[in-house]
Order: structure tokens, then C-alpha cells, then sequence
């Protein structure tokens, strides 16, 4: 654990407080008020404060924010534990099983969107931490909806191997794993599990790395 001072001082602290002090320092006349009249100079600004939007941390801080706005009653949708504690379960799971830390960040966040997005949210997760993932790893996300409806279609009068359509993926028995071990038995309100500032340096870690392109943002790079 840093101490306070040497936490001030670290080098994302203070990468921190300099785009901050970048940002509120920036004159007027550097900051576009239509796309329209956007000029070279106004874009190199916007190119820079996206990348140190990423590059401080604040990025990072805004997902386990979104992560937290998850520990509240409404949450549970009928389940031992809210979607909050959720995710720290299944992290806690493929932390003490070995896994690297891009899995357990993946195991932490797999459904930070489903409060939000409820039907889709493994493709929505898939968005927030997909340029950051492995392609397994980002496959795994985004599909892990529909092979979790293995345990519970057939309760709703659904055919429980949907999931078959996706047999021919290089993918298929490592989502089958990754729902079997970490995401279905997490809901165990009697499992003792590490609380969030065991995965916070991770999900830091892991947005520090340069994402893969997605979308059309060019300047969020």
C-alpha cells in the first residue's frame, strides 16, 4: 500500500494533476465551439486532452465509478448479491484461481453496463474495455450473455443451447469456462470476497494501454 506521500507523488498523481492544470489553463481561443469552425490548433487541443483523459487515469476512474453506482438495492434483479459485489466475486474467483490480471479486470467489469443496459450489456461492456482485451478476452465479453442462458433459458421456454451457434468459434470452451468458474456461482452472498481496492491498480493497468482502434473517434486514441 503507498503511503499518502508517496501517493501524491506518484507518477500518475501527478500525470493527473497536470492535465488538469493543462485543461483549466487552456485560453478560450483553443477551445472549438462548433465542429464547423473547428480550426488546426483547437483540434491539436482536443486530440490532447482526450489522450490524457486516458493516459491520467480519469478514464479508469470513471469505469470503477460506474462500477460502483452499481451497489445499491436495485441492483440484485432477484439474486443473492447486486451487480456491485457481483463483480467482486467473480473477480475474487479468478484472482485466487490463478488468472492474469487482464482476465480478472475482465471478471470485475463483465456486466458494468447491465444496470444501465440490461439485455445487450455484454457487447455494451465489450465497448468500455473491448480496445484494452485480448480477442478472446473481448469475444468472451461480448457473448457471454447468451451462454450463461445455458443455466436459465429453459425456465423461460427457450432452448438452453443457443449458445451452440457459436460451436465454430476458436473461442467456444473458453467462455464456456470463463461463465462456469467465475460468472454463475458468483452470486454467493456466504463467499468471502476482496474488496474493490484489490482490483483497482489492475483496471488502472489496464487502461494505460493503448487501445485498439474502435469506432470512428479518431482523437480518443
Amino acid at each position: 500500500m503507498l503511503s499518502q506521500s508517496r501517493l501524491l507523488h506518484s507518477p500518475l498523481a501527478l500525470a493527473t494533476r497536470h492535465c488538469a492544470g493543462a485543461a483549466v489553463g487552456t485560453p478560450t481561443s483553443l477551445r472549438a465551439t462548433s465542429l464547423k469552425l473547428i480550426n488546426a490548433a483547437q483540434m491539436r487541443v482536443s486530440i490532447q486532452e482526450s489522450t490524457d483523459y486516458r493516459r491520467s487515469g480519469e478514464l479508469a476512474r470513471q469505469v470503477l465509478q460506474q462500477l460502483r453506482q452499481q451497489d445499491n438495492p436495485h441492483t440484485h434483479f432477484g439474486f443473492g448479491l447486486n451487480l456491485f459485489h457481483h463483480g467482486l466475486q467473480s473477480a475474487t474467483r479468478a484472482l485466487r484461481n490463478g488468472e492474469n490480471e487482464e482476465l480478472v479486470v475482465m471478471a470485475l467489469l463483465h456486466d458494468v453496463c447491465e444496470h444501465t443496459v440490461p439485455s445487450g450489456h455484454g457487447p455494451a461492456a465489450a465497448l468500455v474495455l473491448g480496445p484494452y482485451l485480448s480477442e478472446e478476452n473481448r469475444w468472451i465479453l461480448e457473448n457471454h450473455e447468451i451462454f450463461q442462458g445455458y443455466y436459465y433459458y429453459e425456465l423461460l421456454g427457450e432452448d438452453k443451447n443457443k449458445r451452440d451457434a457459436y460451436r465454430d468459434s476458436p473461442y467456444f470452451d473458453a467462455c464456456v469456462r470463463f461463465c462456469e468458474l467465475y460468472d454463475v456461482p458468483s452470486f454467493d452472498p456466504d463467499y468471502a470476497t476482496e474488496p474493490l481496492s484489490t482490483f483497482e491498480p489492475m483496471v488502472h493497468a489496464l487502461f494505460q494501454r493503448k487501445p485498439k482502434q474502435q469506432g470512428a473517434c479518431s482523437m480518443m486514441e
